[in-house]
């Protein structure tokens, strides 16, 4: 169990895909032994200058693959966006795009 904040720090690694996350989790659990965390989960993205993540599209499409800029904590190419929204009861809403059955 961890009394405190968990902290990741994305490095903009476009091949993170989902086996390579559930290793970090898995890794998270076994060998720091958290089993539960009593904090926050923060997710860093300060790994790139603000410049190179502001850059503009080639053109007005952003859903073009050869659009999506940087990103620290990029997953599986930016084929995936997740948005986290917590609430007051201490949940949390995940929205996915595009949205999967």
């Amino acid at each position: 169990m961890l009394h405190g904040n968990l902290y990741i720090q994305g490095t903009g690694d476009p091949k993170l895909i989902s086996e390579e996350l559930i290793d970090l989790v898995n890794k998270i659990h076994k060998q720091q032994g958290i089993t539960a965390l009593h904090g926050d989960l923060v997710l860093n993205k300060q790994w790139f200058d603000k410049f190179t993540i502001d850059f503009p599209d080639f053109d007005n499409n952003t859903d073009s693959p050869y659009n999506v800029g940087p990103d620290p904590l990029l997953y599986v190419f930016k084929s995936l966006s997740f948005r986290l929204h917590p609430s007051l009861n201490n949940k949390i809403t995940i929205n996915m795009t595009p949205k999967l059955a």
